[in-house]
């Protein structure tokens, strides 16, 4: 008992335990990998965005400076007054060169050395007045615009060196607040002041690998700023789960392993032995063993119920199948007896009508003693077929070389098929691994399927012998050109005395392919059959290379 709670236990573990953890790791696996492609995804859309975002911004300050110059007089203008009405940092009036379109770009400036260089907006506006060609605005970028919609997170840098001396700020997505990890709303910070400076930690922290960095250039297409670009997702717990959660966790799965033993010692007891023992049993009465008796001594009155009716059912089965062996025999020995004294006589007689010179009298004896030669054969292979019913077959084992077999087969059946200019091919190589078996039962299958192959073809027919091995197998292909065999025919064709409803394809009496059947079940084997109708029949054998009986595999 404890054997088997070991290796049920190691079952449940291969079975259950480890499935179910490498499903959670997988599971996790998977939606790590789902998550970094949504993220990749919506990083690249805030990429798009945010290079839209950067020239826009500039196209937006152009509109706004162009609508409120236009409310100007040229005479009452001046710097101060043009500083005013934009609020800008810096003015300046552009002298000399003719300016022709207006053009708008992003520098980095620096007006105070007290402060920091900041990443400004320039427009330069033509404006013609009293020696002056255009206007040139500064104006502080204020970096929170430049944030696309959606949960995206911007560092913006000096030039093309990412690093905390060159930080310019961090814009956080509003709706996500990194400081305690929570998303709620947030309210946006004056306009006048809505940069703050990030803190260190934020600053010196790895950056994430789900990042991209656009470059922001000025007129001359020198990169002036860089901005990387994050989502500002919160953080997922990923980590273990708590100690509390450790052992509740433990707990179950303890409880579990415990109860699934229980119950399979229960099922295996009450259900799986018992039909394990039922199962074995089928098959030993399949191959015709009918002295089995499953043992009564059950407690479940199902399975208790169902071994007494099979006990009861093999009983019968052997009572019936030795009145039908007695009937049979005793048939098949008063037709046989006959038959085969008269097999000489009439053989005498039509050799005499012969030498006589009685054509008339010759034929009708030999069309006699061919019938009762036919008549004999069926006998014969009424008593081969119920024999092959049983497993105490007298086998003789041997080593049998499949090539040299079908050669002789072929001997033997020449005269036949020459009468009707049948080719006989046989390409199984003399060095073919020997299939263990018994040499009398196999020549009987080949003999009696290329004979069926013969009587089916009329005239300049082709029969074809092939095998391959693989692994401990082997597979025989009997392949002719005859007229085939219907495929609703198939099913039906290795059954019992079934003959056929072609006329095309001669299958006899319906004993010889059930008696080729049993010879090549008896050696653990299987046959089926393939076939076109007007093209090709097929009949394909699988057998072990080592015959084993059914006694010695349990």
């Amino acid at each position: 008992m404890f054997k088997f709670a070991r290796y049920f236990f190691i079952v449940f573990l291969i079975t259950t335990v480890i499935p179910l953890v490498l499903m959670f790791i997988w599971n996790h696996h998977q939606m790590e990998r789902m998550d970094q492609e949504r993220e990749q995804h919506i990083l690249s859309v805030g990429v798009k965005q945010l290079e839209h975002t950067t020239k826009q911004y500039l196209r937006i300050k152009e509109s706004f400076i162009l609508e409120k110059l236009q409310n100007l007089s040229p005479e009452k203008i001046s710097l101060k007054k043009v500083q005013e009405i934009f609020k800008t940092d810096k003015v300046e009036w552009i002298y000399g060169k003719n300016i022709d379109k207006v053009t708008s770009y992003y520098e980095i400036t620096q007006f105070n050395p007290s402060e920091k260089p900041s990443l400004y907006g320039v427009s330069i506006i033509p404006f013609e007045v009293s020696g002056i060609k255009g206007i040139k605005i500064f104006e502080k970028v204020d970096l929170n615009q430049l944030r696309p919609a959606g949960p995206f997170d911007l560092k913006i840098y000096l030039g093309t060196k990412i690093s905390k001396n060159t930080l310019l700020g961090i814009v956080h997505d509003p709706m996500f607040n990194p400081d305690n990890g929570r998303m709620h709303m947030m309210p946006p910070p004056p306009d006048n002041n809505r940069m703050h400076p990030p803190p260190d930690e934020y600053v010196n922290s790895p950056e994430n690998i789900r990042h991209s960095e656009i470059k922001i250039t000025d007129n001359n297409g020198k990169t002036v700023a860089t901005i990387l670009i994050k989502t500002g997702k919160p953080p997922r717990h990923l980590g273990p789960p708590s100690p509390i959660e450790n052992q509740f966790g433990l707990i179950i799965l303890l409880a579990g392993s415990v109860l699934s033993l229980l119950i399979g010692f229960y099922i295996n007891k009450n259900f799986i032995s018992p039909l394990l023992l039922l199962s074995n049993a089928s098959k030993q009465v399949q191959k015709g063993n009918l002295s089995i008796e499953l043992n009564t001594n059950i407690k479940h009155d199902q399975i208790l119920n169902t071994f007494k009716n099979f006990n009861q059912m093999v009983k019968g089965l052997k009572e019936k199948e030795d009145l039908r062996k007695s009937f049979i025999t005793n048939l098949t020995h008063d037709l046989k007896t006959p038959l085969i004294a008269q097999e000489r006589s009439l053989e005498l007689i039509s050799k005499e009508f012969e030498s006589l010179g009685l054509k008339d009298a010759y034929e009708l004896a030999t069309g006699i003693e061919k019938n009762n030669k036919h008549l004999l054969r069926m006998v014969n292979l009424i008593l081969e077929s119920y024999r092959f019913d049983s497993e105490n077959l007298n086998l003789i084992i041997s080593n049998i070389n499949i090539s040299e077999l079908i050669d002789s087969c072929y001997t033997k059946l020449k005269p036949l098929a020459s009468e009707k200019n049948i080719q006989l091919l046989n390409t199984v190589p003399k060095d073919f691994p020997l299939l263990n078996g018994d040499a009398t039962s196999f020549k009987r299958v080949f003999l009696n399927l290329i004979s069926n192959a013969i009587e089916s073809i009329t005239q300049l027919g082709k029969i074809k012998i092939s095998a391959e091995s693989y692994e401990n197998n082997i597979k025989i292909y009997i392949k002719d050109n005859g007229p085939g065999i219907a495929q609703e025919e198939l099913n039906y064709l290795f059954e019992r005395y079934y003959t056929g409803k072609s006329d095309e394809r001669k299958l006899g009496s319906g004993l010889g392919l059930y008696v080729c059947k049993k010879l090549v079940e008896i050696h653990n084997g299987e046959i089926s059959v393939e076939s076109k109708v007007n093209d090709f029949t097929k009949f394909i054998i699988k057998l072990p290379l080592n015959f084993q009986k059914y006694e010695d595999k349990k």
